[in-house]
């Protein structure tokens, strides 16, 4: 059972080690991020670069998983909202103006 409660609290994403290791993330990527440009020798810019590089990609895909997570929670949400708009939208769409005859008089 310690084995089952070490994962689920690892999927916990408001445990105690979760939210530390997203502030050292977040340190890592400000601080390498700043080195970038006030670094004066060029190995250092390089090597702060890739490291910089390492953790937005971290951050890129902490937040596509947020975004893909959100997207199939509001899936149905969604599509009945874009339904609801193409619902609305399609007899304007297909209204045509029409000469209407002119009767003599």
């Amino acid at each position: 059972m310690d084995f089952a409660t070490r994962i689920v609290d690892q999927l916990n994403p408001l445990s105690d080690g979760n939210v530390v290791l997203y502030f050292i993330t977040v340190f890592v990527y400000v601080y390498t991020f700043i080195a970038v440009w006030l670094a004066r020798h060029a190995a250092w810019r390089l090597f702060c670069l890739v490291f910089n590089q390492i953790f937005s990609f971290g951050v890129f895909s902490s937040w596509a998983t947020a975004v893909v997570i959100s997207y199939t929670y509001w899936r149905y949400a969604l599509g009945m909202a874009v339904f609801a708009l193409i619902c609305a939208l399609v007899p304007l769409l297909l209204r045509r103006r029409r000469d209407r005859p002119v009767w003599p008089r």
